[in-house]
């Protein structure tokens, strides 16, 4: 059991540090990006492992970053990552 919960955080951190890194990447270039593909392929990243159970882990992790102000997450950004997570786990 602690095993399983610790790998379920170890996969959420992994997935929002994705996230953040590359969405990072892209404000440094001043290019625009759609986060749910950024998300997406995060999803599929096998390395990550991602599965539908640690889905509430890795909101309560956005959600402790999204308050972060040196993170800058527009308001859009986090619209779509909490739309993306709820469609995600509904489906």
């Amino acid at each position: 059991m602690e095993n399983e919960d610790k790998d379920r955080t170890n996969r959420a951190i992994d997935f929002t540090v994705h996230y953040g890194e590359m969405s990072a990447a892209y404000n440094e270039r001043l290019m625009e990006y759609d986060p749910a593909t950024i998300l997406e392929e995060g999803w599929t990243n096998e390395y990550i492992g991602l599965q539908k159970e640690d889905l509430p882990e890795v909101e309560d992790i956005f959600e402790e970053e999204f308050e972060v102000p040196d993170n800058q997450y527009r308001y859009l950004e986090v619209k779509a990552i909490r739309k993306w997570i709820g469609e995600k786990y509904i489906s």
